[in-house]
């Protein structure tokens, strides 16, 4: 469970964080490549939670902060997470 909490806490804010600096500069000559960069790795952040997620509908077996943050996570970078 702590895992998918740091990754959810610590790695999304980061890529959420230099995406959103990215758009809001977007004058800047850097601001494309930085958006580009942020959407690739933001899509190798979800395909990992799929992987640790697997078939299972909840990531410790039953309702838990790792699901609450991944679930935060989506909802706040205007994603939505699919029922299973």
């Amino acid at each position: 469970m702590r895992t998918i909490e740091d990754l959810c806490d610590r790695a999304f804010d980061a890529v959420s964080y230099g995406f959103w600096i990215a758009t809001a500069r977007r004058e800047a000559t850097e601001s494309a490549s930085m958006i580009a960069a942020a959407r690739d790795e933001f899509s190798q952040l979800l395909a990992r939670l799929e992987e640790e997620l697997g078939d299972r509908e909840f990531f410790c077996g039953a309702m838990s902060i790792a699901d609450l943050a991944a679930n935060l996570l989506c909802a706040g970078c205007g994603l939505r997470c699919e029922s299973r």
